[in-house]
C-alpha cells in the first residue's frame, strides 16, 4: 500500500477504531504477564479464598503458590491448578495468533 494510502488507512481506522485500538494497546500491556488463580468457594460461605497461584512474567519467571497440606503440597488441588495453567497456557497461544495475524493485516506504525 502507498505510503499515502497507508496514513488515510491509518487515519479512517483510528476515527473508526480509536477507543477500541486503545483498548487493543492496554490488553498488550495487561498481556505481558499471565496469571492463573484458583479459589475455593467454601460450602455456606459468602466470600471465595485462593488456594494456588501461577505467574508467568515476560522475562520468563514464574512464580507459583500452593497451598500445604501435613507439610506437603496438596496433590488435588495442585491437579485442578495444573489443568487451569494448561487451558489458560492454550487460550493465550490463540489469543497471540489472532493478534499476530491482525497485525499483518493492518499496519498500526502510522496510529
Amino acid at each position: 500500500m502507498a505510503e499515502g494510502k497507508q496514513e488515510r488507512f491509518a487515519e479512517a481506522l483510528e476515527k473508526l477504531w480509536g477507543r477500541e485500538l486503545e483498548e487493543i494497546k492496554d490488553y498488550i500491556k495487561d498481556f505481558l504477564t499471565l496469571t492463573i488463580t484458583t479459589k475455593v468457594k467454601k460450602e455456606g460461605s459468602e466470600g471465595e479464598e485462593e488456594v494456588a497461584r501461577t505467574s508467568f512474567y515476560l522475562d520468563g519467571d514464574i512464580e507459583c503458590l500452593f497451598p500445604l497440606k501435613g507439610g506437603v503440597v496438596d496433590k488435588e488441588i495442585l491437579a485442578l491448578h495444573q489443568d487451569m495453567v494448561e487451558m489458560a497456557m492454550a487460550n493465550r497461544t490463540e489469543i497471540v495468533k489472532t493478534l499476530l495475524g491482525l497485525l499483518k493485516l493492518i499496519d498500526l506504525t502510522h496510529l
